[in-house]
């Protein structure tokens, strides 16, 4: 396998450097065809898996469907898994690699619930997870897009998505958590307890989704204050998750700065979650105008992040002046989205108070 891998990495090298080198779009078509298409790796890959029995098998699986999101042979790769390989110990990677890439549904589906009845303990506990996880993603990209909703209607039906969003299907989701905390407390994956991230993935199901009420957040910022989001109730808030170690925060900084300012005098706070580990950083920050919004310093993996459930930074929670939660980022933050979401109900405010209401 390890050959297998080394010539499609070659060959999708050379597809880059010879499309870069393309004086068109249509040669560049032509190039691809030519000098990487007709080769077929999703094929080979999936030749290889059906003739081994071993790890090596589950893993040309894995990285079929990692590497090759147009092919339907990651179809094929998912029953292959589902009859045979439930009994591997990197099937609960496999399963992982089933729920963070986008378009194999129903397939996904079918092979987790499968996996929920296997005979190996390890191979349940990480289906069921993962399973919960799975629509716990869908539910959150359906109740914060109407593109995505529609785009899932497409792929699994109208039914299936209106009883997910439900009240019943958050139930369902819930249940399959709970089993996680109660019947596998000992399960692991690599060096994290999959019990203690069902705990954290029940907490967002009931508390972090569009249109739940924003937790409680209270913490220390750069000085060592106390600093209160529900002291915020009645204006607009954001609260944002970055870092000096994150590339991208530090690339949208001047954005949300200049966003901060012009919102100056408005009912409107933006707030950060600070991850840097050395609050010098912080305090630096603040003290040049890098930043003119205040944060709480929780540190790498801190507390405010671990119960907010953030495994990528920036990520970025909008909440209107009632404390209720209208925008939350999915993999990434698109200001060109968040900024007029933030206008329209910074502007409703200004409206409400304007008649003489109050949400305080």
């Amino acid at each position: 396998m390890d050959k297998l891998i080394a010539e499609h990495e070659s060959a999708h090298t050379e597809l880059i450097n010879a499309v870069r080198l393309a004086a068109s779009n249509a040669e560049a078509s032509g190039v691809a065809r030519e000098a990487y298409s007709t080769q077929d790796f999703p094929r080979q890959f999936l030749d290889f898996a059906v003739a081994e029995d071993d790890e090596a098998s589950l893993d040309s699986c894995r990285y079929l469907i990692n590497k090759f999101h147009i092919s339907k042979l990651r179809f094929d790769a998912i029953d292959h898994v589902t009859r045979y390989h439930f009994n591997k110990t990197g099937i609960d990677e496999f399963f992982m690699a089933l729920v963070h890439h986008y378009a194999l549904e129903p397939a996904a589906d079918v092979c987790l619930k499968a996996g929920m009845k296997a005979p190996r303990t390890a191979t349940r506990a990480h289906a069921t997870y993962q399973l919960a996880l799975l629509n716990l993603q869908r539910r959150d990209w359906c109740l914060d897009s109407l593109e995505e909703r529609q785009n899932y209607v497409q792929s699994l039906g109208k039914d299936t998505i209106d009883h997910l969003l439900s009240d019943a299907g958050a139930d369902e989701i819930a249940d399959l958590l709970e089993k996680v905390i109660t019947e596998y407390p000992d399960e692991r994956y690599f060096d994290y307890s999959i019990s203690k991230r069902a705990e954290q993935s029940l907490f967002t199901l009931r508390n972090l989704e569009v249109g739940c009420e924003a937790p409680a957040v209270v913490g220390k910022d750069s000085a060592g204050q106390e600093l209160r989001l529900q002291d915020q109730k009645g204006n607009v808030v954001v609260v944002c998750f970055w870092a000096h170690w994150c590339g991208v925060c530090m690339e949208s900084l001047p954005q949300e700065t200049a966003f901060v300012s012009s919102m100056k005098d408005r009912p409107f706070v933006w707030l950060g979650v600070n991850g840097d580990d050395d609050i010098e950083l912080l305090r630096e920050a603040e003290s040049s105008g890098k930043v003119n919004f205040h944060s709480w310093h929780d540190g790498k993996g801190g507390a405010i992040a671990s119960r907010w459930n953030i495994w990528g930074f920036p990520s970025l929670f909008v909440i209107d002046q009632s404390g209720i939660i209208r925008y939350k980022s999915r993999g990434h933050v698109d200001l060109e989205i968040v900024f007029p979401i933030i206008e329209d109900l910074v502007t409703s405010v200004e409206s409400e108070r304007s008649k003489g209401i109050t949400n305080r």
